[in-house]
């Protein structure tokens, strides 16, 4: 047993003593003698306390310092500490799994007696051998961070943590990697290993088409895109959107109003402007006026200062995404490649957009992975003492009630 605060145990070993010292002094009727002379004294039992070498009520006091025993280990944190799991997997059971037997049978090969499987895809959770083989692919988005969450709580306040080995079966794709990820793995004091299973192919990109007039920069930008077609399953327009285009989108395309002078678009109160713009993937670092804002919906891509400069919403059965980002005609920006990942990310079809490129390692998400990652001294988390404390107070409670009961009932006066 481990505690928290130990020197309440000092203080209950205090209080304790004087509870046997307490106990070594008894109350009794000193010897009386009938006097003529004082016949007029109301009639009472007088008491005197004397010392005795001898404990006195061995019942009363056993309860006593049982109450002051566990109120002592509650107030210390009483805790029983619990060791570390040998070795802890991650299994991958989103969308980026290119297949499920591989990584059934490779989290089953890594996992050895006394290791936890926590299998994820946007959530986490911890799972038995038997569900794990049991698993198929979902089809959302996985995410990594959420994973670690867990196996940091497994290891929990053990002190063994640092004899707990991680190992992560995924794909590894970029979209499961978020910036929570980096300090999670810092935080890991154990050794590290990724088994690297295959990833989904990516859906097929969808045709398009663009409606505008002159030489348009974002024309430009979206040349290389593949599937340019009249009629195509997604529509950019340069201009406010028409009746006929929300009727288009609400039978199921995805219409993209990118209004050359922000017509249609909603005024900001305050016009400003931005270092930069950003999805998951890529990142332009240039000077934007931000005039404009976009309807409500979901961030697509975001400015510099995390507000969104694109978004997406439903509309029957497409959706309509609003893009707030000017580009100058003179400037070079729609001509680096990092804007045209972005414009060209507006392109994918309705819903979330899918992204299976594999992380790079080296980099800095997984600087640590490899063979054997160095042990490093970290901050421990706080100690989860659980409801131990609180059922020990409960019991002093009752056996207080109890004392307090057997007390009236003898008559004891202490």
């Amino acid at each position: 047993m481990n505690f928290v605060a130990p020197l309440w145990l000092a203080a209950a070993g205090l209080v304790g003593a004087g509870v046997v010292i307490a106990h070594l002094f008894r109350s009794t009727v000193p010897p009386q003698d009938v006097l003529p002379t004082v016949s007029f004294i109301p009639e009472s039992t007088p008491l005197t306390v004397m010392r005795s070498r001898r404990v006195s009520d061995w019942l009363m006091l056993v309860l006593r310092l049982t109450v002051v025993a566990l109120l002592g280990l509650a107030l210390a944190g009483a805790h029983l500490e619990r060791r570390a799991p040998s070795n802890i997997v991650l299994v991958d059971a989103s969308r980026a799994v290119g297949s499920m037997p591989e990584v059934v049978d490779s989290a089953l090969n890594a996992e050895f007696p006394g290791g936890k499987f926590v299998v994820f895809d946007s959530a986490a959770r911890i799972a038995t051998a038997d569900e794990v083989r049991a698993l198929t692919r979902s089809n959302v988005r996985g995410s990594l961070s959420a994973a670690l969450v867990v196996a940091h709580r497994l290891v929990g306040h053990a002190r063994d943590m640092d004899r707990t080995q991680l190992v992560i079966v995924s794909p590894t794709v970029r979209e499961e990697v978020d910036s929570a990820v980096d300090p999670l793995i810092d935080l890991w004091t154990g050794t590290l290993k990724t088994v690297r299973v295959a990833a989904a192919r990516p859906p097929a990109a969808g045709s398009w088409e663009i409606r505008t007039s002159g030489d348009d920069p974002i024309a430009a930008a979206l040349a290389g895109a593949p599937n340019r077609r009249v009629g195509g399953g997604v529509h950019v327009v340069r201009s406010a959107a028409t009746a006929a285009d929300s009727q288009w989108a609400a039978a199921g395309g995805a219409l993209v109003v990118w209004p050359t002078n922000g017509g249609g678009l909603t005024r900001r109160a305050v016009a400003d402007s931005q270092g930069g713009i950003a999805t998951g993937r890529d990142v332009v670092v240039a000077q934007f006026a931000r005039e404009f804002q976009p309807g409500p919906g979901t961030a697509l891509v975001r400015w510099a200062d995390g507000e969104p400069a694109a978004t997406e919403r439903m509309l029957g059965s497409g959706c309509v995404r609003d893009v707030a980002i000017p580009v100058d005609d003179a400037g070079d920006v729609a001509l680096r490649e990092s804007f045209r990942g972005i414009a060209r990310s507006l392109l994918s079809p309705c819903g979330d957009v899918v992204n299976f490129e594999p992380v790079t390692v080296p980099s800095p998400q997984w600087q640590h992975f490899g063979e054997t990652a160095p042990l490093r001294t970290v901050p421990r988390a706080p100690v989860d003492t659980g409801k131990l404390p609180l059922l020990l107070a409960l019991v002093a409670a009752l056996v207080l009630g109890v004392e307090q009961l057997l007390r009236r009932r003898v008559g004891a006066v202490t």
